[in-house]
């Protein structure tokens, strides 16, 4: 997994407004008609959790979310003020 300095400096932002601790930003992958969606939110590991560092961040995922880790780009848009999310694999729709 590949984290862009601007998309680390946007999600260490969002992590300085939380009033709370976390150990780490979990990736979680939905698959929907439209292909996955990725969600990035701060937490602490779970059980089964896959644990990596990237960009200096400490990334959780669960077992499926995790096979989407190896080859994910996340990066941050300004334009669209939000994180992007690229992995070179056609994912396809899971309807």
């Amino acid at each position: 997994m590949t984290v862009s300095p601007e998309a680390r400096r946007y999600i260490l932002d969002l992590a300085r407004a939380e009033e709370r601790p976390w150990h780490g930003v979990r990736l979680q992958v939905i698959p929907g008609c439209g292909g996955p969606r990725f969600i990035l939110s701060l937490d602490d590991p779970r059980p089964g959790d896959t644990e990596i560092t990237a960009s200096e961040l400490t990334i959780l995922a669960d077992p499926f979310s995790a096979t989407f880790l190896d080859e994910l780009v996340v990066d941050y848009s300004a334009e669209e003020d939000d994180l992007t999310f690229r992995h070179p694999d056609s994912f396809g729709s899971s309807c």
